[in-house]
């Protein structure tokens, strides 16, 4: 990214509070955003935000990866400490409140720079540790959605990334069932961080699947694994066997949904693989919700792996479950080779 774009620490703001060395840990959930603007602006900030994290999750119901929650100017002081703030404006009439508030937060320099050229701009941890502060001052809606293109990625990744950080922290760090990894690693070759409260349901390594859950949500990751290089990393069409037969197969009772059915080539810990999404449902009760596969082949322990989750919480949020579970299969490691 250059320089030129502008994604960079607001240091005008850092000088005011260079005192502040030891900051708390930023407050509130790692998928919701704040935005502050005054009411004529929401709309246009509202679609940029829209526009930037534009991830869903199907369940089947579209679920956001974020909410968004605005706060008029006057209640920033209360949330700006909080994990994920956002600060806008649009245009620039002093008897706009969100105008009155970004003039506040920026030198005048500063101010009409955005007005002018870039209108975004980015840091971290600038009131609390572990926070990420944005600030969109446009003079106009065309001015705003024309920077999408050119921020969109590498936004989207450093708040992909922070919750990464934060929610690995939370899930992993307090307790793990590290005599279950090290059971797997010594027995499979291969390992993942399993945090507290996860069971084993069903291990049948001697055929290669291993599957753990966990209630309030209902969640569940399976690993299946089998010799030699079963998948074609070009062609989808033996994936697509592949998935469609799994459920049955290790599961028994559910079969995959063709609705909202996505698969896509990734990266998963730097192995090319395929992605596959899309949902779940009961052959026996009227039971479902979204599901997420990884499947990939690795040349080291020449085996090729598939590893499921699922989740079942109806009439409740369940992205941000389904984001933990992605963190503990992105976990998944391969210990010993052939």
């Amino acid at each position: 990214m250059k320089k030129n774009h502008k994604l960079i620490a607001i240091l005008s703001i850092y000088i005011l509070l260079l005192g502040c060395e030891n900051k708390r840990e930023a407050l509130g959930a790692d998928n919701e955003l704040i935005v502050v603007c005054a009411d004529p602006d929401k709309d246009i900030i509202y679609d940029f935000v829209q526009s930037v994290f534009d991830d869903t999750l199907f369940t089947p119901q579209p679920e956001p990866y974020f909410k968004i929650r605005f706060v008029k100017p006057e209640g920033y002081i209360d949330l700006k400490e909080q994990a994920y703030v956002v600060v806008g404006a649009i245009g620039d009439d002093i008897h706009n409140d969100g105008v009155k508030l970004i003039k506040k937060l920026l030198p005048e320099e500063q101010y009409q720079s955005t007005l002018e050229n870039d209108p975004i701009l980015f840091t971290h941890d600038l009131y609390a540790s572990n926070q990420l502060f944005l600030i969109v001052n446009a003079k106009s809606r065309d001015q705003l959605m024309a920077s999408v293109p050119a921020k969109k990625e590498w936004l989207k990744n450093q708040y992909y990334s922070q919750f990464a950080k934060r929610q690995s922290k939370y899930i992993f760090e307090n307790a793990r069932r590290v005599e279950v990894e090290k059971e797997l690693s010594e027995k499979n070759g291969w390992t993942m961080k399993i945090p507290w409260g996860w069971e084993v349901i069903k291990d049948s390594s001697d055929v290669g699947f291993f599957w753990i859950g966990k209630e309030m949500p209902f969640q569940w990751v399976s690993i299946q694994w089998e010799d030699g290089k079963t998948i074609d990393v070009v062609d989808g069409l033996d994936i697509g066997n592949t998935i469609w037969s799994y459920p049955e197969t290790f599961y028994e009772h559910i079969r995959f949904h063709d609705y909202k059915f996505k698969m896509e080539k990734v990266y998963f810990n730097r192995i090319k693989a395929w992605k596959i999404s899309g949902i779940w449902e009961s052959i026996e009760e009227p039971q479902g919700g979204p599901f997420l596969s990884y499947i990939f082949y690795d040349k080291a322990s020449d085996k090729t792996y598939h590893l499921n989750m699922l989740i079942y919480h109806p009439g409740e949020d369940k992205s941000i479950f389904m984001r933990q579970m992605d963190l503990i299969a992105k976990s998944f490691r391969v210990t010993k080779w052939v």
